[in-house]
């Protein structure tokens, strides 16, 4: 007999003895043999004369080795299922379609934040605690199961954890036992905690929706070269990959006094008012919003060149409140917008369901990176655009005045040419010389000059349409080029000229002078050839205008051409110097 059974047989057969146990039953091991270990299973019946006193005992012995060793297999069995269950983290439940208890064991309760005691054994609680959006599918599918021969169930599906967050769950189940009518009475199962796996799966889902955005963004400004439509086109897209309520992608702007605002082309379609706000947070614009306090949350972004993540925006230091009109901020994620680490604009989230964290930042950090880069590059574009500006309008502008120069005005006019002679429209050229001009200059000086020559530019440009040309195409000579105008509208154009020169008066230092101005003009007709013949003509008018009198505004028409021919030399040479 092994030594640790021998104990235990010894005090069994002493309470034969003492007549304590008239029938006993004891299993016990034999020494190992060859043969291994061996059970054995005795059982012992006492007889006792009248007196009590033990006779005999009789015993019987059975083999126990085979059951006992079903025994420990099985144990060992579910020692190593239970030990798999743990380390795969798995819970299991059991259900009875009969009765609607349900069992779920320790780990099952864990993944939901519970003690094995504190979650109530039934279906319907059970069925309360499943997230209201998977419920009707679950529901559903759980009363397909029930019909007959059913018989394996898998379902994913959210539940609410003690701390109430949703975890999500995996569910196999198997029928173990069936009613008369062959549906599951009684079904056995597992659940596992997904929720990771299914963050992953969202991760992984919101990562190639963003690779489709960047896309998109990118190919929306190569197409048309506008940052704003990018914006525009990225902007719900963004809405939807960060699960949040509402938001903005600004740009950062400059005021006149170098100060930075947020222009907003992009935002969410919220109740904000029209118009100005009093204190200036914020200012409605017809295409956009703009932000020129960044003294807040929104502003910490861009001033500081920070990332701002709070599930508490109250608590944060930068917090000022929020804009009339805006939503209450539950939670807020700013990242800046930036190109070699300047800031160029801003991505604003708000109000996420589930709050933001680093994942999020990380997610969208290739986002603002790309607009980092459609940011410079549009401001490099506005910069090429500029620079080509400018140097069209050093090649084609008056340095003093501003006004077309003399090549300008002669590419114009030749277009404006063509454009008359192929669809009959009236066109009127007209030269304009500052009467006693080089006296000016002897008196006064040229400081003086120039004033004046800018002073009569000056009316040029208030007294003429954005469609009519003037241009300075000598030293006090000016051109001025007015397309479909009718004769008789021209003639007033160019008299409210004369008439506001000679009215204006002229600031030269501490004194005031005035000047007058003398005009010809020449309207196109078929005779006409090009632009060098209808400025011999106008030039002609500007003759006789000088001749006489100056300050008065000269048509041409073919007599005045006989009458200067007939002119005497001198006088002629006379105007020429005036």
């Amino acid at each position: 007999m092994h030594p640790q059974d021998q104990e235990a047989v010894r005090s069994s057969l002493s309470s034969h003895h003492q007549g304590l146990l008239p029938v006993l039953e004891i299993s016990f091991r034999l020494r190992p043999s060859t043969r291994g270990m061996r059970w054995v299973h005795q059982v012992n019946k006492a007889d006792y004369d009248e007196a009590g006193r033990l006779l005999r005992i009789r015993s019987y012995l059975f083999d126990l080795t085979r059951q006992k060793q079903l025994e420990s297999s099985i144990e060992a069995t579910k020692e190593r299922l239970y030990l798999a269950l743990e380390s795969a983290r798995i819970g299991t439940w059991d259900a009875n379609n009969e009765t609607q208890e349900l069992i779920i064991n320790a780990r099952a309760a864990s993944m939901l934040g519970y003690r094995e005691d504190e979650v109530e054994h039934d279906n319907h609680s059970w069925m309360d605690m499943v997230h209201p959006h998977d419920r009707v599918n679950t529901d559903r599918a759980l009363q397909s199961y029930r019909n007959p021969g059913m018989d394996v169930i898998a379902l994913e599906y959210r539940i609410r954890h003690k701390k109430g967050h949703y975890v999500w769950v995996q569910s196999y189940g198997r029928t173990v036992e069936r009613d008369d009518s062959g549906r599951p009475r009684r079904i056995v199962g597992t659940l596992l905690d997904i929720t990771e796996s299914k963050r992953q799966e969202s991760l992984r889902n919101r990562q190639r929706q963003l690779l489709d955005l960047l896309n998109q963004a990118q190919t929306s400004f190569l197409l048309n070269r506008n940052v704003e439509d990018a914006c525009e086109a990225l902007f719900e897209p963004l809405l939807r990959i960060s699960e949040s309520t509402f938001g903005f992608i600004g740009i950062v702007q400059y005021n006149d006094k170098g100060q930075p605002y947020l222009m907003v082309p992009t935002i969410s379609d919220l109740d904000w008012r029209h118009g100005k706000v009093r204190n200036g947070q914020y200012e409605r614009r017809a295409e956009s919003l703009q932000f020129h306090r960044l003294d807040n949350l929104f502003g910490h972004v861009v001033t500081h060149n920070q990332i701002v993540l709070t599930n508490e925006p109250g608590t944060h230091h930068a917090s000022q409140g929020t804009p009339e009109g805006h939503p209450t901020l539950r939670n807020f994620l700013g990242m800046p917008i930036r190109f070699d680490n300047k800031v160029l604009g801003m991505i604003a989230l708000g109000n996420r369901p589930d709050g933001f964290d680093e994942q999020m930042v990380q997610l969208l950090e290739p986002l603002v990176v790309t607009l980092g880069t459609l940011f410079h590059a549009r401001d490099q574009e506005n910069a090429r655009v500029t620079a080509e500006q400018e140097l069209l309008r050093l090649a084609t502008r008056d340095a003093l005045t501003g006004l077309a120069n003399r090549r300008h005005f002669f590419e114009v006019a030749e277009t404006s040419l063509i454009q008359t002679r192929r669809y009959g429209t009236p066109m009127t050229v007209a030269l304009l010389d500052l009467d006693h001009f080089k006296h000016i200059n002897d008196t006064h000086g040229h400081a003086a000059g120039d004033a004046v020559l800018n002073a009569f530019a000056d009316v040029l440009r208030e007294s003429l349409r954005d469609t009519d040309t003037p241009a300075r195409v000598g030293g006090e000579e000016f051109a001025v080029l007015l397309t479909n105008t009718p004769l008789s509208e021209a003639l007033i154009a160019l008299e409210r000229i004369r008439h506001t020169l000679d009215e204006t008066p002229i600031q030269v230092g501490d004194r005031t002078i005035y000047a007058t101005v003398s005009i010809g003009a020449v309207q196109w007709n078929a005779n006409h050839l090009d632009v060098d013949g209808m400025l011999a003509h106008a030039d002609a008018a500007l003759y006789a205008a000088k001749r006489h009198g100056r300050n008065r505004v000269q048509l041409y028409h073919a007599e005045l051409m006989q009458m200067e021919a007939s002119a005497p030399t001198p006088l002629r040479a006379a105007n020429d110097a005036a």
